[in-house]
């Protein structure tokens, strides 16, 4: 992935969407951003139930 988590990344992200939004994109990068997305976002979810796991363990004390 590595386009994500550090400032240089934050503007690699950024030009990736650029390209993407204007159509300067191959098929190719296209879908491995995509791909990269989607991992992306399934960590983030994991993160999400693991917070709300803590959550719930101290709402139930």
């Amino acid at each position: 992935m590595g386009c994500y988590g550090s400032n240089d990344g934050d503007a690699e992200a950024s030009a990736q969407f650029m390209d993407f939004m204007t159509g300067k994109q191959t098929p190719e990068q296209t879908h491995e951003m995509m791909l990269n997305l989607h991992e992306y976002c399934g960590q983030d979810t994991m993160a999400m139930v693991r917070l709300l796991d803590v959550v719930q363990q101290f709402a139930h004390r």
